[in-house]
Formats: C-alpha cells, structure tokens, sequence
C-alpha cells in the first residue's frame, strides 16, 4: 500500500492543474484539548505579544500560555495561565492572581535558564506582572502580582495611561544574568503642543537568585516618540545581543521600526518609509471605472497598511532582518479605508539592518513576482496588465480575501478582529504565520448559495517558508469541513508557540491556543452567544505534498461545444480547494466570458452564447479558493457554424484520461485526421511491458489473437476502459500505460488504477 501512495504521489503531477509544491503538509497532530470554558470571545490574549512559550528541553519542555477568560456569562474578565508538560498533557489551569479584578490581555515571556515564566498583563489598576517558580520543581507556585508603570515621575505627562504590556526576556550586559524588558503603550489622547510618549520601555536585571529571593523589578524606564503620528499599530521584540525594535505601522500608511542595539540603553533610531501604493481604478468591459462613489465618481485608489491591529514581530536571519505580518487593504483618497468589502490581503514586511531597508512580501495572494515591492493586485493576477475576469454585468472580478475570523463588514471590527501571527525555528530558518480567515462564510451569508456549507467556518489559515523568509509556500487551510479534529468547532483567534519545535527528519512540531465559539456572531452580540472554551492544539509540519487539487472533468479534451446548446461543466475536487467562479477563455488565458458565479455541488449545466466563435483551444478556467488562484480543465473545441472558423479543427492528439485515478472505469480520448483513423488502436500496457487490452474502430483489422474492442466514433474520439484487460477479467491496481497508433502517428500517456 505504502509503495502504491508513493507512485500515486509522484503520478499526481500529470492529472492536477494546480500542481502543489513540494514541502510540508501541515496537520493537526491530534484532537484539540480543552483547557477551559469561557465566555469572553473578544481578543482573548496579548494583541500585540506573546501568549504562547515553549519552555527550553533542558528546563521542562512544556508550554505556558496566557489568556483571558470569563468561566461563567457573570463572572469577572481574569488573566488565567495554563502548563502542557513536555509530552503534551495539560498539568494546569488558573488565574494567576488571586484578587477578583477585571483583567486583560496577558503576555508572556519565559526564562531560559531557569524555565520560569514572566507574565505581564492589564487590570483594573494597571499594569501587574507575576512570575512563577517552576524551577522548584512544578508549575503554579505565582508570586502575588507586582505593579508597575505607576511612579508618574518617570512619565512625560500626569495623564499618561499604558496598557498592553509585552514582556520580553533577553541578554544582559551584566555577566551571568538575563535582562527582562516590558513594553507598553500610552492609551492617553495625543493633544499637539503637549509632551507625549507613545510607548514606555522599562528593563532590569536577574538571574536565579532574584527569584529564589522572591524579589520585584526595579525597572528603568525609557519614554519613547515613536512618531508624530499617535494613531499606530506596534509590536516590540528583540533578538541577540542587546538588540531590540519596534515595528509596526501607522494610519497614514508608513511602516516603522525603532531599533536599539544596546540592551535598550541609549538612544533609539528611528527608521520609517511611506507605503502608500496608488493604484489604477479598474475598468470594467464597457470601460467606466469599477471603483466609485455614490454620485459614481470614480476613486484614487491605493493599497496601503491597514487592519492589523493584533499581530506580533520577530529578529531572524541571524538577527539581520526584523520581520512581521500586516495586511494592506484597498483604499481611496481622501480618508476612505475600505471601497469594497474583501479587498483586505496578508503580507509580510521586512527591514534589513544591513541595507536599512524596508520591503514586502505578498503571501496571499502571491501573484507572478510575490517579493517585488508592488501588491498584488486582486484582479491581474498574472500582472500582465490587463483585468483577469469579469461578472456577469461585466463588472471587474476579484479574488476575495477577508483575513479576519468573523465576516461581519462594520468598523472597527476588521481591525480588532484581525490577528496575525508569526514564529520560527531559529535553527534552521522555518517560519511561518497564522491567521483567520473567513472568506468563505462572508461569500456564504452574502452572495453565494454553492458555499452554505460555510456560514459557520472561519478557517486557521497557516503559511510557511524554508529560508527565512525569501520564499513563501501556498497556504494551507484548518476548518471544521476538511478537519475531523475540528468538527463542530468554531476557532478563532490562532495563538503560535514562539518556536517551531523540530521532531526530526525533517519534520516541525508547533503548539498552539486557540478560542473555540459556541456561537458564531460578533464579540458581545445581543441576544448573548452561549460562550466557548480556551483550546489547545498541536500542529505537525510533515514532509509531503498539500493534497489540494481540483479536476475539471466536463469539458474534457473531446469535447465538442456547440453554440447555443445547453452543456456541462462537472469538477471534482480534494482537499480545501474550493471552486466559487467559472470563465471561458480562449488559448491565449484571456477572458471571453463568465460562466457561473455562484457554482453549486459539482455540476452545473450552461447555454453557450451564440458570439463566441469556433476554436479548439478554449479552456474552463476556475476561480478557486484555498489556496487561492485560478484552475483549468483541458483544452477542448467550441463550434459555431456561422463564424469565419466554422470548421472544427481536427489534428492527432492523445489526452489525459478522465477521471484520474480511477476506479473502475475511464474515459480516454483522442483526435484524428481523417486519413489515420481507419487504422487507430488503442493499446494498453503494465508497467512491466505487457499489454493488458486493445481497442479499435468498428472496421480496423486486428491480428487473430486480438479481440476487437471497438472505439466510439465522433468528432474527437473516446474509449471507456473499465480496468480489465483482454479476456475481461479485471486487472490489479496501479499505473498502466495507454499508447494511441494511427499510421505514422504514436503517443502514450500513464494513467492510476486505484481500487
């Protein structure tokens, strides 16, 4: 069985159109557990920090994770941690502090030489943090919480207020210690004129005494203007060696890293570059613009930064680049955020310490050139300039990208809703973000019947990459449809470990928190959903292929379509793949027509317009979704008998079998010229060179021990073959080879008996 999945592995790449790289298949390793009941379904941790540490395998190997939870719809919000220990069984589950105090947004940083963890968190006071002994022997034995950012002295303004800690633990300068920095932002109104710090840094250092010691930090603090523009979206980390950064990006469309190579001690530089990419309106098939206003005024458009509220940076590449996941949303001039719903689309940004540079990475979707510093655009994928595909008013088609977990359109839900995440093997430079997405379940509850399935399954979308960051693989897509582990499952809000843990062989291993919703609706929607439960889930990164494909069945390679007749378009498809629009184009890819917008099962059947002329390369082309990007069926003949082309083009060709595999019977076609068919065959073979069955037409002669299996003639000829070879007893599974004869003419292709 084993050596029968390897050659249908490497056999796949001739029946798919959408042809996978490569790489890591990314699977859930086993059932997610259950932490916790919760009823809060808003932002259940850090938005901008770390919820999730693996501990070093010298000091434990577990996971904590921070989070914020409501145990019952009338309980207070708490901060709460839980402890996987190495093998992946959870020990604990609790708050961390024992006042009952309204609580928020935790964040999470861990000791390497000592596995004990750091928590950092908002409350009704302020800002506390909490460490615990897990060094003494188990987890669970919290300090009482200490405040901090409350000395108003050390502050540039009596009305400053932070809040969102992240918590860091990295070198010191001091020999034999480590030094612990928190991060918070100033939730004070700007007011020009006024001094103003949008975040406060404060650090101090440690070792194992100081825990032993049962001491608070005496933390320096570090005000920091980050830009005159106080409307922004940060995140904080560090990397070896002393060095630190901010990074992020601001509402007018500028991404910024603020760096500090010493501990940050000294002065931080400020690095930022506009990122404001204006964008032609497209236009539509009678050539006004695709994007206006009420008054139908058309929009300057551009792409930019926008909508990321919750997302977290990292040091990688030996601490040469500083990287983090955002989204650039379609926008127009002046001040309107979004022209069109699902027009919001994941990259990754990057500044290069070196060049001091900045550059971006599209990653859905990805386009021709992914690493070109231009975005994509939704509708000219292939960037050749031109509008891909249109609807059926011959409006400007896009693909659709909502990378938020709930579909619901009203501000500011895109953006408090949205949560990107990023993580790393250090070692060997596997990266990989996260995210929600639910595209589906917005097209679902808005336009498209075909997806019902979908109005209740947002998706964890994960994408990776090899080598640090260059080059990006196709997401892949965890959903309760396609997951059985996540059956009945709403999750939202993917928190990554900060690690990628590596298993050997190649293979990746990352733990995760999820929020699994009982009720799919906006955060304290009325009347109130039935709450949910804080989830924990491991991800395998196994080497294989993604198995997401789709085969186009009807039109097939004999196919003969003649205008004005009612014909079939039928698919099958594997995996996450999902068909929401069908074109027309001719040989040259481009678009002569929408067939179906709203697709339903795996059929549907369509009346050819009588303007189309006649043509034998047109093709049915398939905007699908996850990953995202168009797919084909097989070259096959239009005819119309009024067009200049009216005569069908004939000429030899041997076509794939459909379907493939198979089991048991498929179909194989073929066309001739008039002058080779009288003496065509088929002929079809084992792979050990021994032939299995023959076919021939009606007339064709054939040697005495050969029996005739006649082929079915018609325009573009076919033969069904049901697996059994020449004495009609059936053959065994595996590849076989089909070979077509007709004169001078020869061609074989393989095909894949599964049963």
């Amino acid at each position: 069985m084993r050596l029968l999945l390897t050659i249908f592995c490497l056999f796949l790449s001739t029946i798919i159109f959408c042809n996978p790289i490569s790489g890591y298949k990314i699977l859930i390793e086993y059932d997610p557990i259950t932490v916790i009941s919760n009823y809060f379904d808003f932002n259940i941790s850090t938005p901008n920090g770390i919820a999730v540490r693996k501990q070093p395998d010298s000091v434990g190997g577990g996971t904590y994770f921070v989070f914020d939870a409501k145990e019952s719809s009338a309980s207070t919000l708490r901060t709460y941690y839980g402890y996987l220990d190495a093998n992946g069984i959870l020990a604990n589950v609790a708050t961390i502090g024992m006042a009952d105090v309204s609580e928020s947004s935790p964040s999470l940083a861990i000791d390497p030489v000592t596995g004990d963890p750091i928590v950092a968190w908002n409350s009704e006071y302020g800002i506390k943090y909490s460490y615990d002994y897990f060094h003494l022997g188990s987890p669970g034995l919290w300090t009482t919480p200490y405040q901090i950012f409350d000395d108003i002295s050390v502050f540039h303004h009596s009305e400053d207020v932070f809040v969102n800690p992240i918590v860091e633990i990295g070198d010191s300068p001091i020999p034999d210690k480590r030094r612990v920095y928190f991060l918070a932002y100033n939730q004070r109104e700007f007011v020009a004129g006024e001094e103003y710090c949008h975040a406060m840094l404060g650090y101090d250092d440690f070792d194992v005494n100081f825990f032993n010691a049962m001491q608070s930090f005496d933390l320096t603090y570090v005000p920091l203007l980050i830009s005159q523009d106080e409307v922004m979206n940060f995140s904080f980390t560090i990397g070896e060696e002393g060095k630190l950064a901010i990074a992020g990006y601001t509402n007018d469309q500028k991404v910024f890293t603020y760096l500090n190579e010493n501990f940050g001690e000294g002065n931080f530089t400020a690095f930022q570059e506009e990122y404001k990419f204006p964008v032609e309106n497209p236009l539509n098939l009678n050539g006004t613009p695709r994007f206006t206003d009420d008054q139908g005024n058309p929009y300057d458009l551009f792409f930019g930064p926008q909508f990321a509220g919750n997302f977290n940076a990292m040091f990688t590449d030996n601490d040469e680049k500083i990287i983090f996941p955002t989204c650039f949303s379609l926008a127009a001039e002046p001040g309107i955020y979004r022209v069109e719903d699902c027009l919001i689309y994941p990259k990754i940004v990057s500044f290069d310490l070196s060049s001091e540079e900045f550059s971006f990475i599209d990653i859905q979707l990805e386009g021709n050139d992914p690493d070109d510093d231009l975005p994509m655009l939704p509708w000219d994928i292939d960037e050749d300039g031109t509008v891909d595909s249109y609807d059926m008013d011959g409006k400007v088609d896009w693909f659709p990208s909502w990378p938020i977990y709930y579909y619901e359109n009203t501000l500011p839900y895109p953006l408090s809703l949205n949560n990107l995440r990023i993580t790393q093997n250090i070692e060997t430079g596997l990266i990989s973000v996260l995210w929600n997405d639910s595209s589906k379940a917005y097209l679902a509850n808005n336009y498209n019947t075909g997806l019902s399935d979908w109005i209740n399954a947002p998706e964890i979308v994960v994408t990776y990459s090899d080598d640090y960051g260059e080059f990006w693989y196709p997401s892949q897509y965890l959903n309760s449809i396609n997951n059985p582990e996540l059956n009945d499952m709403i999750p939202e809000f993917i928190y990554p470990a900060d690690e990628i843990s590596e298993l050997g062989y190649g293979e990746y291993e990352l733990r995760t928190m999820f929020y699994n919703d009982f009720g799919y609706a906006l955060p304290g929607s009325f009347p109130q959903t039935p709450g949910g439960q804080i989830c924990s889930m491991a991800l395998k990164y196994e080497i294989d292929e993604p198995n997401n494909y789709i085969i186009i069945n009807e039109p097939n390679a004999a196919s003969v379509w003649e205008v004005g007749t009612m014909v079939s378009v039928a698919w099958s498809t594997t995996g996450t793949i999902l068909p929401i629009k069908f074109d027309l184009v001719d040989e040259n890819d481009e678009f002569v027509c929408c067939v179906s917008e709203d697709p339903e099962g795996d059929n549907f059947e369509w009346i050819v317009p009588s303007t189309i002329p006649s043509g034998d390369e047109y093709q049915v082309r398939a905007m699908v979704l996850s990953p995202p990007g168009y797919e084909y069926s097989l070259p096959f003949t239009i005819y119309n008998p009024d067009s200049v082309e009216g005569i069908i083009p004939i000429k030899n060709h041997l076509f794939q079998n459909t379907p493939n595999p198979f089991n048991p019977t498929t179909t194989i076609s073929f066309s001739l010229t008039a002058k080779d068919a009288k003496d065509a065959k088929i002929e079809i073979y084992n792979l050990k060179g021994q032939k299995v069955k023959v076919f021939t037409f009606p007339n064709g002669s054939l040697g005495t021990s050969e029996q005739n299996h006649q082929i079915t003639q018609s325009p573009n000829h076919q033969i069904v073959w049901d697996g059994t070879d020449q004495n009609n007893k059936p053959v065994s599974s595996g590849v076989y080879l089909y070979k077509l004869k007709a004169g001078d003419f020869e061609e074989s292709r393989k095909m894949l008996l599964l049963k």
